[in-house]
């Protein structure tokens, strides 16, 4: 695992950049504004009880912190193209920070602690790992119907994902190896980026003033072409994540991984 610093050109990026569908592309840029925050989260989740992780997992530790600083710089630059777009990406981004990360985290923090905190990270990191190997399955359309230029960045971002799946979660296991705590926690993080990602797409939808009814209604159909078998997945996924004994290196497919980054042209993993 090595922190990448990828550049990545965003001034071509239509409107509905993803299958030409509102819908679809909407979703991706309310996940566009959640990712960004949420790796800052994540960050400090593992920052806050990083004095508790065995030694010989902090190099590995320092290296999820890297990647997911640099995931957050990305889909930053990413926004610059929405606001060009007249797209409300800053006052949703202040929505979700005002609720989750200044209301509800203090809170999750102050009456169940600071593991649970790691442990909504490890739910959610386990959530984005189980994204990640869905798009890349050979029948996929996840990345097939984006635009050239954000199907690239996705790509890198969804390789270093199952790159770094076990990080956050080798923690809490180190620290805490109960299981109702790593239950409740994915019950919590699949539960905020569920509801904030439809929030997020009725959201852009509201502000997307070339947006008329008759387009919303035309490309709804086209919507599960694009999404596919993704929900099944996920559902699937996230079942697994529940049995007890559960450990994400159990299913092998870091070559997903290594498959996307060297189609990319970036450095494989170390």
């Amino acid at each position: 695992m090595q922190v990448r610093r990828p550049d990545f050109d965003f001034s071509n990026v239509k409107r509905y950049y993803y299958g030409d569908n509102v819908w679809a592309t909407h979703t991706m840029n309310a996940l566009h504004v959640l990712v960004p925050i949420g790796e800052v989260f994540f960050i400090r989740a593992v920052r806050g009880m990083l004095d508790q992780a065995p030694t010989e997992q902090k190099a590995e530790l320092k290296k999820f912190i890297g990647q997911e600083s640099v995931h957050d710089q990305v889909h930053r630059q990413f926004w610059a193209r929405l606001r060009e777009q007249g797209l409300p990406v800053d006052s949703f981004a202040r929505f979700f920070t005002a609720t989750a990360i200044e209301t509800m985290e203090p809170l999750v923090e102050k009456f169940l602690g600071k593991k649970m905190l790691l442990s909504a990270t490890v739910g959610f990191e386990h959530y984005t790992a189980a994204l990640a190997d869905t798009a890349f399955q050979p029948e996929s359309k996840l990345l097939s119907e984006m635009q050239k230029e954000v199907a690239e960045m996705m790509g890198w971002h969804a390789a270093e994902e199952i790159e770094h799946k076990s990080v956050a979660f080798n923690m809490l296991k180190a620290i805490d190896d109960n299981y109702l705590l790593r239950a409740t926690g994915m019950v919590l993080g699949s539960s905020i980026l569920s509801l904030y990602t439809v929030i997020g797409t009725l959201w852009f939808m509201a502000g997307d003033k070339e947006l008329t009814l008759a387009r919303l209604l035309k490309d709804l159909p086209g919507l599960p072409q694009i999404s596919g078998d993704l929900l099944p997945a996920l559902i699937r996924h996230n079942a697994e994540y529940f049995t007890p004994g559960f450990d994400p290196d159990h299913k092998d497919n870091y070559h997903l991984a290594e498959n996307k980054l060297k189609e990319l042209g970036m450095a494989l993993a170390s």
